[in-house]
């Protein structure tokens, strides 16, 4: 197989009532008696802690109205909080013309933790799977709702049961996923968190990055090449970056299974420490960590180069903790993440490859 690597950077709207989800194909499609149109652009309602679904095709993706309008009624509970919360979101930093927006899942906890699913897809017949996706994130989120309350569960330990989280709260998580069929998928989990004291700001995130190649979903031809993930600190509006530790630190070649933290101190009292600590399992791939301290940027290259991480699921679990000035009322960007991903398909004279994934602006606000 060639290695090619050099330059590579390469509506339904509806609200359960954590019982119920409505679910629509496209657009144009009506559902007990309600068009997607006008169930996409209506207004939503203060009911942010239910769990939100917006589906749509290729043709009619999800509108960004019916998005701006689940944005606004997050907000307004952030508002009417009794204490000052950090409120965190996220949007597309670009898209290409063939990518468009067809399944997006968003939730709002009593926690004031918002959760949220966006599903892309670059070719016309892949809506279907992240619908799909869409639908079991929801469904998730709805037993663990029910869990919480019938035994006490307490919604940060279940959704990381294998992180440590210390001086620090959980602000926002975000599931994303494109797919181009017949080529594979490119997924990242977000997991953000956030403190503060009397100077600055400290973020945390951390990445599940995966590749599912063509190969494993639809018995395609196609396989897994390569990929990177990126947190770029220094592309913001709020000032003041300054990253401090990140994990994977340094080049590792073959599987891993190990625990890794990163962590800050806090200027208000240098002894105390704001950290994130988690354990992660890897197959066999080459990382080479491509972080430049100076930049304030974190870059980390995988390389699928066995013939088992060709052909299924691989993927890596990077985090970075950064110093920031502290978040107003404003909306501010903190950070851009990215995640591309490359897949091939042998060929007698020279392999074929097809490079796409996504970049994401987070932001935060405090009001």
């Amino acid at each position: 197989m060639t290695r090619d690597t050099n330059g590579r950077d390469a509506n339904e709207r509806t609200r359960s009532n954590r019982r119920q989800f409505l679910h629509t194909a496209g657009a144009t499609t009506a559902v007990f008696g309600l068009s997607a149109v006008g169930a996409a652009t209506v207004t939503a309602s203060d009911e942010s802690d239910s769990v939100t679904v917006l589906t749509g095709s290729y043709d009619s993706p999800v509108e960004t109205d019916a998005v701006d309008a689940i944005d606004k009624t997050v907000e307004r509970a952030a508002t009417d909080r009794d204490e000052p919360t950090p409120l965190a979101r996220s949007e597309p930093a670009g898209k290409t013309d063939s990518s468009e927006l067809v399944a997006y899942m968003r939730e709002m906890g009593d926690d004031g933790v918002v959760r949220e699913y966006r599903g892309v897809t670059e070719t016309p017949g892949s809506a279907s799977l992240l619908h799909e996706r869409a639908k079991r994130r929801a469904t998730a989120l709805e037993r663990r709702d029910s869990w919480e309350s019938q035994r006490g569960f307490d919604r940060n330990q279940l959704s990381t049961q294998d992180l440590d989280i210390e001086n620090m709260e959980r602000i926002y998580e975000n599931h994303l996923e494109t797919v181009k069929e017949p080529f594979g998928v490119v997924g990242t989990w977000i997991d953000w968190y956030h403190t503060r004291d009397e100077d600055r700001a400290v973020n945390a995130i951390t990445q599940r990055v995966a590749m599912e190649p063509g190969t494993q979903l639809w018995g395609s031809t196609w396989g897994n090449n390569d990929g990177f993930a990126e947190t770029d600190w220094s592309n913001n509006e709020i000032g003041g970056e300054e990253l401090n530790d990140w994990e994977p630190f340094g080049t590792q070649d073959g599987s891993v299974n190990k625990s890794v933290s990163v962590s800050a101190s806090l200027s208000s009292s240098p002894s105390l420490s704001a950290s994130v600590s988690w354990t992660y399992s890897q197959p066999a791939l080459m990382v080479e960590d491509q972080t430049s301290f100076h930049e304030n940027k974190n870059h980390w290259f995988f390389d699928a180069n066995t013939g088992a991480t060709e052909t299924s699921t691989i993927g890596i679990r990077p985090g970075s903790i950064c110093y920031t000035n502290l978040p107003t009322c404003e909306w501010k960007q903190v950070c851009q993440v990215k995640t591309i991903g490359t897949f091939f398909e042998e060929s007698t004279f020279h392999d074929h490859h097809e490079t796409f994934g996504h970049h994401e602006n987070l932001s935060v606000q405090h009001c």
